[in-house]
């Protein structure tokens, strides 16, 4: 687990997440790929505009503040640490304005923000953050073109493993892919990798943490 802060006044409102779930599954959202452990409801997955609309409150943290060239672990402004996707990682993520010769404009379309995006490899990316989340999007790219499924892993501040999902995606293209989900519980730390052995990237992390409900919100 990576370094995050432990000293939160806010909590988490349970009764708050169940009824959001229960709206986003009411409103048709599709989950697909799904492992839950026992005594937790299924994730939802949500399109662009249907994180935005939910959570109109999120924030949303690119990589324009760090150099060209900084390697992870990275210490992202604004409540996450980014790492490898793996322990010992022989290729870990790094801070490009580039690849191919190539910007954020040609990677991401109109969704990314110039100039700076995170470039991985196999290993993954594995970000660590600063309060428990209960929503999370980001934009991702690829080089390789197709079918593709990207596992993801949750974890608690004390490292206990709530919850894996698989999103099967029909084709990762080259110019932005919007991936988000809305877990069964808050989580503190998310690995996520596709199958694919090759370049990929992402940009402008989107989160909600649960430090905006206070105890007794929506009772």
């Amino acid at each position: 687990m990576g370094s995050r802060n432990s000293d939160s006044k806010f909590a988490f409102s349970p009764g708050f997440c169940r009824a959001q779930l229960s709206a986003l599954l009411r409103a048709g959202v599709v989950s697909i790929g799904i492992g839950v452990l026992p005594g937790l409801v299924a994730a939802s997955e949500l399109t662009r505009t249907e994180f935005m609309d939910t959570y109109p409150e999120h924030r949303v943290e690119g990589f324009d503040s760090l150099r060209s060239g900084v390697v992870a672990p990275l210490d992202v402004p604004g409540g996450f640490l980014l790492a490898a996707g793996t322990a010992s990682p022989a290729l870990r993520p790094e801070v490009s304005d580039d690849f191919a010769g190539l910007g954020t404009d040609f990677w991401f379309g109109s969704f990314g923000s110039a100039p700076n995006f995170v470039l991985a490899n196999i290993e993954g990316y594995r970000l660590t953050f600063d309060e428990d989340v209960i929503a999370l999007g980001f934009e991702a790219s690829s080089v390789a073109l197709g079918s593709e499924n990207i596992s993801f892993q949750f974890f608690s501040a004390d490292g206990e493993l709530l919850q894996t999902h698989t999103i099967a995606l029909k084709s990762f293209t080259s110019n932005g892919h919007f991936l988000s989900f809305v877990p069964a519980a808050p989580f503190a730390e998310v690995v996520f990798n596709r199958d694919e052995l090759v370049n990929w990237m992402i940009d402008d992390v989107r989160f909600v943490t649960s430090v905006l409900f206070k105890d007794g919100f929506g009772d």
